[in-house]
């Protein structure tokens, strides 16, 4: 385990770790929550809704590359040829071996204590969720004594089919337009995620774990976005995984982001009729720990239509030639 592994680990104990650990005996990984969604599609602030309204504790992101144990998976599912640095960023792992199915286990009870899988427990007991007079720490070993989850897995919407057949939990997939995505990604200026270490084929065709079966119709076409800038690859891989998701669709349950932003789509209502127990809450704020600063101020309107002013003519072209040739539909 690196430095920075122990410090996560250190730090993720000071926030509620250990009682995380002595509860997650307790769970059952089938009861928990499970949130999907491609990069800047507002997984976090779903996440962060869900756990309001359903008093859970959230678990932000256990498929982070930087999480030792996640790596030591990973060793096992990337072929040795591959660019490690690349591919793991941004690979969604596919098939559930019997490791990897133990490590989302572990994520779905908060069996990991780090301080990297806390960051939206700490988002709620900072930002307008938390009483004047309780401490920050008070709150979060709190949130860490609530005996449900919701656990949101970026990297995850390729590996919805196996989690459902392996643990039979619900899935909230959120969806946001695709031109969205672009505009957030380039104005969040996220120096750690920049798209040009997509590899189209690499991370759809060429790791063997079942994943070509799917994808490999679609070959010739990926071959030839792969050829794009990074900006296309972006929208193209966007474009790929959500086709997997519309063909899987029994899978999950669909939150269009723009929908949700702006109250049109009622999530306490979606969970009720899911039957899930809510008892009248209610989620609070828009904002969630992912959230851009120089853009936490916009109305949720101005923050879903922004991308019309902020991407030009071309980039909005090709942004839907590249949605229609894949056949995703939009939200």
């Amino acid at each position: 385990m690196q430095r920075n592994d122990w410090q996560s680990v250190r730090f993720g104990l000071a926030g509620g770790g250990a009682v995380d650990w002595a509860m997650s005996h307790f769970l059952r990984a089938g009861n928990s929550l499970v949130v999907t969604g491609f990069w800047r599609s507002g997984t976090t602030f779903l996440l962060e809704q869900l756990t309001q309204l359903w008093r859970a504790k959230p678990v932000f992101e256990p498929f982070q590359p930087e999480l030792a144990a996640y790596r030591a998976v990973l060793d096992k599912i990337v072929p040795a040829n591959m660019d490690r640095r690349d591919t793991d960023l941004y690979l969604m792992p596919y098939a559930l071996d019997e490791a990897l199915a133990q490590y989302v286990s572990r994520g779905l009870c908060y069996r990991i204590v780090d301080v990297r899988v806390q960051r939206s427990r700490s988002n709620l007991s900072a930002h307008g969720r938390r009483p004047r007079a309780v401490p920050q720490i008070a709150m979060q070993h709190g949130l860490a004594a609530r005996p449900r989850v919701v656990a949101k897995f970026v990297r995850g919407a390729l590996l919805v089919p196996a989690l459902r057949e392996r643990f039979g939990l619900s899935v909230y997939h959120i969806r946001r337009r695709p031109h969205g995505v672009l505009a957030s990604y380039k104005s969040a200026r996220w120096n750690d995620f920049q798209a040009e270490r997509i590899g189209l084929r690499r991370l759809l065709l060429d790791i063997d774990d079942g994943r070509a079966a799917f994808f490999e119709p679609m070959a010739a076409l990926i071959d030839e976005l792969d050829k794009g800038d990074a900006n296309q690859r972006l929208i193209a891989y966007w474009a790929f995984t959500e086709k997997f998701v519309d063909a899987h669709a029994e899978h999950y349950t669909m939150i269009p982001y723009e929908a949700l932003a702006t109250g049109a789509f009622d999530l306490a209502e979606r969970l009720a009729h899911d039957g899930v127990d809510i008892r009248g809450a209610r989620p609070t704020g828009f904002n969630s720990s992912t959230t851009s600063a120089h853009r936490a101020h916009l109305s949720a309107r101005e923050r879903i239509e922004s991308w019309r002013d902020s991407l030009s003519t071309t980039e909005i072209s090709q942004v839907d030639d590249i949605v229609a040739r894949v056949g995703v539909a939009l939200p």
